[in-house]
C-alpha cells in the first residue's frame, strides 16, 4: 500500500523563534530544510523518514507551492524505480518536497513540469505513466499524475517527477510555468532510492516591518517587540551609490517590502544584530522571494557568497534568464555596478542587411513604394499566361512580386526612371536583363503618374534558385545608386 507521507508546518513562527537562529520545528519530529543529512544505507527500505532535512540548494516557490527538490537521478536506466534503458534517452527522476503555502486546499498539477536544457525553449514534458509507476514503487506522490496531488493548506507532500530526455541533453534545468531551476548541482549529488532523504518542510518565518531600504539591499527591520535588525538580502549583488540603476534597485526594494515582511534565514546563521536572509512577501494571496524577484527583473545580480546556498539554484538560473532577455541593468548598464552603457546606433533601415519589412511603404526619391505580395516560384504562372513564353533556364526559377508605386513629386513621372533590381547570396544582381517575360500576370505599368498617383502590378525576374530564400528586392529612382532603398521579400 502506498505510504502518502505528509507534513504540517506552521509557516508563521513567531512564538519563541529567535530570527537569527536555526529554525526551529512547530511540530515535534518535523523535517526543516537545511539541516546535515546522513548517507543512504545500502540495506535500507524506500520509505522516507521525516525527522531530518535536506535539498538545501534546491528550493524555489512558484504560486501557492513551495517546492524542495530531495534529490535527482539522470541514467539510462533506474533499476530502483524501474525505468529500463532506452536508446538515446536518459530517465531524469526528481524527488521533490512540496508544501501548499496557499490559504486554501489545493492541486498540484504535476504534469505542468518539464524539463530541458538551459536557454531552450522546448522542455521534455513530464512522464504521466512512469511518474505514476514510480511513485508506486517509492511509496510518493502521485498515485495519478494525470489528476494530480491534492494537498491541504500547510501540508507538504513528497512527489516523484519522470522525465525522459535525449541522452545528448546539455545544462538541464526543472520548469514549471514561467519558473526555472537549474539540475546541474543536485544531479551530481548521490542519491540512493534504497533510503530516501527526509522529507523537507519550511522553516519558521519571522514577521517584520521595513522602516527603510539602504543602499546594496539592506533593509532596516523592526518586529513586533520593537526589536531593530538591519538584514541584508541574500544571493542579491544590487548596484549601490551613484552606480547605474541603484536608485531604480532602492526604489524597487522599497515598493516591494511596504507592508508586511517575512524574513528566513538560513540553517546555521548567527544570532547578530545585522544578518543575511530572505524576504517573502505576499502578493494577490501568494508568496514572492524579494530576493529573486530583484534578480529576475534585472535590479540585481545574482551573488555567490558563503552561507547562502538555500535558493542558489533558483537565484543563479534567474540572472540567467534576466541577462539573456536584456531585463532591467542588463539591457541599461554596462554591468552590475557599471554605469549607463551607450545607447546603440539603430541600424538604418532599408539597407542590404535591414532591408524593409514585407508590408512596409518607404520612400526612395519622390517615390513611395511597397512589396504588396510574392510568388517565390511563379514559374506555373508565367507559362500559363502566354504560350509563347519560354521556360527559365536550368537552375532557375521565376519570381514574381506585387509592386505598388505611389509618385509624391511635383508634375509627373513614370517607373520607366526606377530601377527594379533584386539580389541573392550569389551576389549577382538580377535587372532588367533579367526579366520572366514581356508577358506576365497584370505586370507594373510604366505609365506617366501625376502627384499622389498609385500605380501597382507584378514584377518578375528569372532567378537561380540558390538566390531565392535570401533575395532581396532593391530600388533606385534615376541613374544613380544615393537613393537605393532594399525591401525584403519574405512574408514571415
Amino acid at each position: 500500500m502506498r505510504q502518502r507521507i505528509i507534513v504540517r508546518v506552521f509557516v508563521l513562527g513567531l512564538l519563541s523563534v529567535m530570527l537569527g537562529g536555526a529554525p526551529v520545528s512547530m511540530l515535534q519530529g518535523q523535517a526543516q530544510e537545511g539541516t546535515p543529512t546522513a548517507d543512504a544505507s545500502p540495506g535500507a527500505s524506500a520509505d522516507a523518514s521525516p525527522v531530518a532535512a535536506g535539498g538545501v540548494g534546491s528550493v524555489f516557490a512558484t504560486g501557492p507551492w513551495r517546492i524542495s527538490i530531495a534529490g535527482a537521478i539522470r541514467r539510462s536506466g533506474i533499476a530502483g524505480a524501474d525505468l529500463e534503458s532506452r536508446a538515446d534517452k536518459d530517465w531524469v527522476l526528481v524527488l521533490a518536497d512540496v508544501t501548499n503555502w496557499g490559504d486554501d486546499d489545493d492541486t498540484l498539477e504535476v504534469k505542468k513540469f518539464g524539463v530541458r536544457s538551459r536557454g531552450e525553449k522546448k522542455a521534455s514534458g513530464l512522464s504521466q505513466k512512469y511518474s505514476t509507476s514510480a511513485a508506486a514503487k517509492l511509496k510518493t506522490e502521485p498515485a495519478d499524475a494525470s489528476a494530480g496531488v491534492a494537498i491541504d493548506a500547510g501540508d507538504t507532500v513528497r512527489v516523484t517527477l519522470v522525465f525522459q530526455v535525449s541522452d545528448d541533453l546539455e545544462n538541464p534545468v526543472l520548469v514549471m510555468g514561467k519558473t526555472v531551476v537549474s539540475l546541474a548541482d543536485v544531479l551530481e549529488e548521490r542519491l540512493s532510492l534504497r533510503t530516501l532523504p527526509p522529507i523537507v518542510s519550511p522553516p519558521a518565518l519571522q514577521e517584520v516591518e521595513v522602516d527603510e531600504v539602504v543602499d546594496g539591499g539592506i533593509l532596516s527591520t523592526f518586529d513586533a517587540e520593537d526589536a531593530n535588525r538591519r538584514v541584508r538580502l541574500a544571493g542579491v549583488d544590487l548596484p549601490v551609490g551613484d552606480e547605474c540603476f541603484a536608485d531604480d534597485a532602492i526604489d524597487q526594494v522599497t515598493e516591494l517590502t511596504s507592508d508586511v515582511v517575512w524574513l528566513e534565514t538560513e540553517p546555521n546563521a548567527a544570532d547578530d544584530e545585522d544578518l543575511t536572509g530572505y524576504a517573502w512577501v505576499d502578493q494577490e494571496g501568494q508568496k514572492v522571494l524579494v530576493n529573486q524577484r530583484m534578480i529576475a527583473e534585472g535590479f540585481g545580480a545574482y551573488a555567490v557568497s558563503e552561507g547562502t546556498v538555500r535558493f542558489r539554484d533558483w537565484l543563479s538560473e534567474s540572472e540567467v534568464i534576466a541577462k539573456a532577455q536584456g531585463a532591467g541593468l542588463w539591457g541599461t548598464c554596462t554591468g552590475p555596478h557599471g554605469t549607463l552603457a551607450p545607447t546603440p546606433t539603430p541600424e538604418p533601415v532599408g539597407t542590404r542587411d535591414n532591408p524593409v519589412e514585407f508590408g512596409e511603404e518607404a520612400e526612395v526619391g519622390d517615390w513611395a513604394f511597397v512589396v504588396t505580395d510574392v510568388a517565390p516560384d511563379a514559374t506555373e504562372l508565367v507559362l500559363a499566361q502566354n504560350q509563347f513564353n519560354d521556360p527559365p533556364a536550368d537552375g532557375r526559377q521565376f519570381f514574381m512580386v506585387a509592386i505598388s508605386a505611389t509618385y509624391n513629386g511635383k508634375e509627373s513621372s513614370s517607373l520607366s526612371i526606377v530601377g527594379l533590381r533584386a539580389v541573392g547570396e550569389s551576389n549577382v544582381a538580377y535587372d532588367y536583363r533579367d526579366v520572366c517575360s514581356y508577358d506576365i500576370p497584370d505586370p507594373l505599368p510604366s505609365t506617366e503618374v501625376f502627384e499622389g498617383g498609385t500605380v501597382s502590378g507584378n514584377y518578375c525576374w528569372s532567378v537561380r534558385t540558390e538566390d531565392v530564400d535570401s533575395l532581396v528586392m532593391y530600388v533606385d529612382v534615376g541613374y544613380t545608386s544615393d537613393n537605393r532603398v532594399y525591401f525584403s521579400l519574405r512574408k514571415e
